[in-house]
């Protein structure tokens, strides 16, 4: 399926999801009006003597599929891990108005969230830059609920949501964060909060968060550290300052075009 249409295809399908298990309910509190089923078996028992074999299976019948349209129902309302493939599904199409949504319907439902669909719906805000202010949102108000507290993929996903919106003093703040919450840092998050100082103009923060990388050793491996390198200097190109980022070049770090291009 295109995924121009996948998104649409999984909400319906969990719209539909939503209607059949909200009628389950509804008969569920008719049901639970009637008299218990042991006792309903033993009227059964003393009508079969006085009525005929026919009219007893028949109405045998009808509680048999009454039983079994019910245990349909209970089996069809979505659960946590439909909620987050269709959360997926918007995120992969950049529908965060739909992702957010979901994630309404799925609290007032009395689903527990989790960090994958928290995270989800965060990245789903991170596609598009104006929706920034919704994935912070997001943040705080899980935190304020209770809810899962923010993981390292939460936190990036955040962070590339800011950096998309030109927004590069709460990435720092979210790399606080990051250390408030004693998670492991990795170049990943590194790389966004430079590229979002480089975007804003910011050199001497990104020369800062650079520096950091090299102290934290994120910058080891095959080019973990050249995207950040790259963002640097072309923020301290921006500034008239790209000499300044010539003496943070990582050893055993190969520069790329984007590297001289940069300088």
């Amino acid at each position: 399926l295109a995924r121009s249409s996948s998104w649409e295809l999984a909400t319906a399908e969990l719209r539909e999801m939503w209607r059949r298990s909200s009628g389950g309910r509804s008969r569920e509190g008719g049901s639970a009006q009637q008299q218990p089923q042991q006792q309903q078996q033993e009227q059964l028992q003393q009508q079969s003597q006085q009525q005929q074999p026919q009219k007893i299976r028949r109405q045998q019948q009808q509680e048999q599929e009454q039983q079994q349209q019910e245990q349909q129902e209970q089996e069809a309302a979505p659960d946590l891990r439909a909620h987050n493939a269709v959360l997926s599904a918007c995120e992969l199409s950049g529908r965060w108005r739909e992702a957010l949504a979901v994630l309404r319907e799925a609290r007032r439902r009395g689903l527990r969230l989790d960090a994958v669909s928290v995270g989800t719906a965060v990245s789903a805000c991170a596609r598009r830059g104006l929706a920034w202010r919704q994935a912070l949102q997001l943040l705080l108000q899980m935190k304020d609920a209770g809810g899962p507290q923010p993981d390292r993929v939460m936190l990036t996903a955040a962070a590339s949501a800011l950096e998309a919106g030109h927004q590069w003093r709460p990435v720092l703040h979210l790399l606080g964060e990051l250390r408030l919450q004693r998670l492991e840092a990795d170049h990943v998050l590194q790389n966004v909060a430079v590229s979002a100082c480089e975007k804003c103009g910011q050199w001497q923060a990104a020369i800062h968060l650079l520096t950091a990388q090299a102290q934290l050793g994120l910058d080891s491996g095959p080019d973990a550290g050249l995207v950040a390198y790259n963002a640097a200097t072309l923020a301290c190109s921006r500034g008239g300052h790209w000499r300044q980022a010539l003496g943070l070049l990582p050893a055993g770090l190969r520069p790329d075009v984007l590297t001289y291009a940069a300088q």
